[in-house]
């Protein structure tokens, strides 16, 4: 009897999802022509009245557009052209054409985004979590002038260790530490982002001796004060992440939960960044997709009030962003993988 209501089930899904289809068919916009500031989370919701179905979208997109060496990357004055084949949406797009005097493709510099990056990018680039191996043996700030405790942009600073001239590097101060929530396992630690610094390669001090043991630094920009016993690390560049996300299916068999909401917030909403207790070693990547459940009395599972995309992996935890969100999201709320909205 379970399984005859499981298929029962499943089938009433296909059916309503065929029947959304029909209709979305006779109403939808045939050509939009995409605009500055346009992402593809407003362009599935334009043209198919549901932003959650982007993904949908741009893989129906790379599969028409297999000759554009970036098929998925969209740009203002691109003209798209959606269609229905058995009931999925097919997506092609016609580049703008700039005549001068020969035709010739339009140079264009600034593909729009996926989904809206002002809110979160610097939880890409700014601040990091790493592991208690990759923390104990990070560089610190030391204090080799008793007189000045306190370092501000355009100071010199020293750090201990050696550090290569043409590197930018990040100066940063501890955070949070994320355990797991039914082990107690130290998953990783945040620290936050202070400034940028540069390798100096003389000193106007005269009881410093560079060399193997320490490094002076210019203090290039921050955003607050440094001071010792901050960390220090090679900051990496990531060039056009967003653009080249590519949402990811994640295995039903991957649960876990939400650690953390940025800055220390108790709920979390559409666009807000949060932590999640599973990483590299879960084989997670850029773009992974979770739903998030609330538990319900009486059912066998929770309830689907929200998902997430993974922007940023490290080898325990992740950091990813409310795609949507039905009800506020909370610390402890479980994720799962597979799982399609309801």
């Amino acid at each position: 009897m379970k399984y005859k209501l499981m298929l029962l089930f499943v089938t009433g899904i296909a059916l309503s999802l065929t029947l959304k289809a029909q209709e979305l068919e006779t109403k939808s916009p045939r050509t939009y022509i995409v605009k500055e500031g346009d992402t593809l989370w407003q362009l599935s919701a334009n043209l198919l009245d549901n932003p959650m179905l982007w993904p949908k979208l741009w893989k129906n997109l790379t599969q028409i557009n297999q000759s554009t060496q970036s098929p998925h990357l969209i740009y203002p004055g691109d003209q798209l052209t959606l269609h229905w084949i058995k009931d999925e949406p097919q997506l092609a797009y016609k580049r703008k054409i700039k005549l001068s005097p020969d035709a010739r493709l339009q140079e264009k510099v600034n593909p729009i985004s996926i989904i809206p990056t002002t809110s979160f990018a610097d939880f890409v680039s700014g601040n990091l979590i790493v592991n208690p191996e990759q923390l104990q043996a990070m560089p610190r700030l030391v204090n080799m002038t008793p007189t000045k405790t306190r370092f501000i942009e355009g100071d010199i600073f020293y750090a201990a260790g050696q550090f290569k001239q043409d590197q930018r590097y990040g100066v940063y101060r501890l955070g949070s530490t994320f355990k797991d929530l039914l082990t107690g396992e130290a998953l990783g630690t945040e620290l936050l982002f202070i400034g940028y610094s540069k390798v100096l390669l003389e000193t106007n001090n005269p009881k410093v001796h560079l060399g193997q043991k320490v490094t002076s630094h210019r203090f290039i920009k921050s955003t607050k004060e440094a001071r010792e016993g901050d960390l220090i690390a090679p900051i990496t560049e990531y060039e056009n992440v967003f653009n080249n996300l590519v949402p990811r299916l994640v295995s039903h068999n991957v649960k876990g939960h939400i650690l953390a909401v940025k800055d220390n917030q108790t709920e979390a909403a559409q666009w807000d960044v949060v932590i999640i207790d599973k990483g590299k070693r879960e084989q997670l990547k850029l773009g992974s997709v979770f739903s998030v459940l609330i538990s319900q009395p009486n059912q066998l599972r929770g309830e689907v009030i929200g998902e997430l995309m993974v922007i940023n992996v490290y080898e325990k935890v992740s950091v990813a962003v409310v795609l949507h969100a039905k009800q506020a999201m909370r610390v402890e709320n479980k994720i799962q993988g597979g799982l399609k909205k309801q």
